[in-house]
């Protein structure tokens, strides 16, 4: 496929160089909308930026893709959220043991310390007595 088409449907050669409205090239991005899932564009890349948020360059790089593709995407976007979420919960509890483990050899270093402690006055009871 050697065109993209422009949001108004308009063909354009892909060997054009693609330059936004400000000027800037224009990268090739991808949707991740459900709708477009997967459709790549030409967009402005300083969109999301408060002094470019008017550009409104927009230029379809290929063709909508089929309705399977999409809910293959879909799919793999949502695996990828649960694996993510997995990753999160596991990251979180391997931080909750890190504590626990610093905590009891906190508690095992003042129970030895406590230990000394006792044995000392121990002694020194034994040995004034």
């Amino acid at each position: 496929m050697s065109q993209y088409s422009t949001s108004n449907n308009q063909f354009v050669s892909r060997s054009n160089h693609v330059e936004c409205k400000c000027g800037l090239p224009s990268p090739l991005m991808t949707t991740l909308t459900y709708v477009n899932q997967g459709h790549r564009f030409f967009g402005c890349r300083m969109y999301k930026s408060q002094r470019y948020k008017k550009c409104s360059h927009f230029a379809w790089y290929d063709e909508e893709m089929s309705q399977r593709a999409k809910e293959v995407i879909s799919s793999m976007h949502q695996k990828l959220n649960q694996e993510k979420f997995k990753l999160n919960e596991a990251i979180i509890r391997e931080d909750q043991l890190k504590l626990k483990i610093k905590f009891l050899k906190m508690m095992n270093k003042f129970i030895m310390g406590m230990t000394l402690v006792l044995l000392i006055g121990l002694i020194v009871s034994n040995v004034i007595n």
